[in-house]
């Protein structure tokens, strides 16, 4: 079985100035002189990689590519950050229209709910998302977040009884390298 653990999504819906900001946006993370290993790619590229996978309201196109490269199972993860201004109406619209395009894939498509623990009511929201919405889990992932495990919205959540297992930190993490997690030796 091959899975695909960690597909970020993506604007259900970008029309062509979207594509464009989108790209250049990724451009200029991604390639040039700004990362040790740059991607060689050009913004034309990344326009028409966008344009072919979006929009996808309904997971269609995603479920294509995994056909077509043979992935039995995708983790779909969805992101929330709460400096972004996203109120936590449109964090649940969010997470819920992901929720239904995984919940309509036959187990093709698994999603982890995307909720900032920042946010007042992050153990409701979670709540809602995986009692309510069937999502599996949250996506966790502290570095790009200004948190660790033991944020005050973190310490709701696992406390609120949402969640069956602890949130730990993955700072402490022994495989949080790949190197490590491998039984051959990297240099």
């Amino acid at each position: 079985m091959i899975i695909d653990v960690h597909h970020h999504t993506i604007k259900l819906t970008l029309d062509e100035k979207a594509i464009e900001i989108e790209a250049e946006r990724r451009w200029a993370v991604f390639s040039g002189g700004n990362r040790a290993h740059a991607i060689d790619v050009t913004i034309d590229e990344i326009k028409r990689r966008l344009s072919a996978t979006a929009p996808d309201p309904h997971g269609e196109k995603l479920l294509e590519r995994m056909a077509k490269v043979g992935i039995d199972v995708t983790v779909m993860v969805v992101t929330d950050n709460i400096t972004h201004g996203q109120s936590d109406e449109e964090c649940l619209a969010t997470n819920h229209t992901y929720a239904e395009i995984g919940n309509a894939s036959h187990g093709k498509i698994l999603t982890l709910a995307g909720v900032d623990p920042r946010r007042k009511n992050a153990p409701e929201l979670l709540r809602r998302c995986m009692e309510e919405y069937g999502m599996r889990g949250l996506k966790w992932h502290p570095g790009c977040r200004l948190f660790t495990s033991k944020s005050r919205g973190l310490r709701g959540i696992e406390s609120s009884g949402t969640t069956r297992w602890s949130i730990n930190d993955p700072y402490r993490a022994k495989y949080k390298r790949l190197h490590l997690a491998s039984n051959k030796e990297t240099k």
